[in-house]
């Protein structure tokens, strides 16, 4: 076989010098550079249309998602960094509008945020433009990890134009890495029109309603976010408010909580507190209403009154509250969820460190994975 490559190599090479055409004499060699794969026109559109699509697209479901304003009239309006402040108090207020996760706003917003947006869509844009000239499809994780994330975790989902657009524009780097320099315009023209019909289909009422049914991704989304919220609080046994499986609930033998104190006595702790009632799960109220509450309720607070610790007020007023009468507790989570700060209603503040209240109805820890213990006065 040795011999065989040799004698193969050797034979190519006489034939090429036999049929190489000689150099006729006096005239000049003239080397012509063919361009480099991938650098040739329908490329070229490819991935300057990738960049757009994704940049672009990237962009829109942001500001659809945190409910930013951006339109053709104030593109260029605000300044850069009154628009950064209003910007972020326009997130602050969709993160805590759908999920209760409080922000700290800011003073000193600006009145439009359009220029300091047209300046992050540039940047979305260059930033794809870099990315597709890489080839490396595993950067545009960059722009489809936060989208999902956010969905998942936060119930903040995008819009049909934007996924529409960062599928395109995923499919526009595909088809450039692969063929490269084969790459055709029908190829390109394919994407756009598939692009193009789907999101003329989106805003027909058929395929509204089809999107809005159980099984579209909205759902899928929510019944992620269950099992998400699963991993990071643990097992709920009352199941939040599901009158079906309390039966089930009430016969588990686990330890659910460990309660110290420094004079045991019979309390009646509340986590999860149903707010109203569809014939078959007491459920809480929408997260919006919280929110939009906040203030309401810390103007109460601050005149002194707080709905957590009423028992412990209204004990004060016939003087049978005293230094002597209280005394420590300590709350650990065992075998529930950590989501829920379980307090007794003989708390004497009605606020728990590491824990958020939800218009004094119920609290939840703020960290990742809740609140798994917590000491409080009783």
């Amino acid at each position: 076989m040795g011999k065989f490559k040799v004698s193969g190599f050797l034979t190519s090479i006489q034939n090429k010098r036999k049929t190489r055409t000689p150099k006729a004499p006096g005239k000049p060699t003239v080397v012509r550079a063919s361009a480099p794969k991938g650098t040739d026109l329908p490329a070229i559109l490819a991935g300057v249309l990738a960049a757009l699509a994704l940049g672009g697209g990237s962009f829109w479901t942001f500001v659809r998602l945190f409910g930013l304003r951006y339109t053709r009239d104030n593109w260029h309006s605000g300044s850069v960094t009154g628009g950064l402040v209003k910007t972020w108090n326009d997130i602050a207020a969709a993160f805590g509008r759908s999920t209760y996760t409080i922000l700290t706003q800011y003073g000193d917003a600006g009145q439009s945020s359009g220029l300091f947006l047209t300046i992050v869509l540039v940047l979305l844009i260059l930033l794809a433009a870099l990315i597709v000239m890489s080839g490396n499809l595993w950067f545009s994780l960059l722009y489809f990890l936060p989208i999902v994330i956010l969905s998942i975790c936060f119930h903040l989902y995008p819009g049909f134009t934007g996924v529409i657009l960062i599928a395109g524009a995923f499919a526009l780097m595909v088809i450039r890495r692969t063929h490269g320099g084969r790459l055709r315009i029908s190829s390109i023209a394919l994407v756009v029109l598939i692009c193009a019909v789907s999101w003329g289909l989106s805003w027909q009422p058929v395929t509204q309603s089809a999107l809005d049914r159980p099984g579209s991704v909205r759902n899928a989304a929510e019944s992620a976010a269950e099992k998400v919220q699963t991993l990071r609080y643990g097992e709920n046994p009352l199941d939040d408010g599901e009158m079906a499986s309390s039966p089930k609930a009430r016969k588990s033998k686990k330890t659910a909580l460990r309660v110290t104190m420094e004079e045991p006595d019979s309390i009646y702790l509340r986590g999860y507190v149903g707010e109203y009632f569809d014939g078959s799960q007491w459920n809480v109220m929408n997260t919006p209403i919280h929110y939009d509450s906040r203030p309401l309720m810390e103007g109460l607070r601050l005149s002194g009154l707080h709905p957590l610790s009423q028992l412990t007020l209204s004990a004060a007023l016939g003087e049978t509250v005293t230094e002597d009468t209280q005394q420590e507790m300590t709350l650990e989570t065992v075998g529930a969820s950590t989501k829920y700060a379980y307090v007794p209603y003989e708390i004497a503040d009605g606020s728990v460190k590491g824990a958020s209240s939800w218009s004094d109805a119920f609290l939840t820890g703020k960290g990742l994975r809740g609140l798994d213990s917590y000491t409080c006065m009783i």
